[in-house]
């Protein structure tokens, strides 16, 4: 039987346009923006187009800067064809 790993996670990714849930992690301080913005566009995802990270709570876009990533809910905002891969 898998285990749930949702539970655990403090961080949660969804495409802006469906509100669909992406995945998340848990976040102990240690990861930076930068750092994240380079796994989302190498690793996690195939884009089309320019994207953007915006943190829901606050609205502030994420930028490759050396600040922890903070805990919560993020939206993937894509202008082109957003495929996971």
């Amino acid at each position: 039987m898998p285990i749930n790993r949702i539970a655990w996670r403090n961080v949660h990714f969804h495409d802006a346009s469906t509100g669909t849930t992406l995945g998340g992690f848990y976040q102990q301080g240690s990861l930076t923006e930068a750092t994240l913005i380079w796994i989302l566009s190498n690793v996690l995802f195939i884009v089309e187009g320019t994207w953007t990270v915006r943190h829901r709570e606050s609205g502030r876009t994420m930028t490759p800067s050396s600040n922890p990533v903070v805990p919560g809910d993020y939206d993937i905002f894509n202008e082109g064809k957003f495929l996971p891969a």
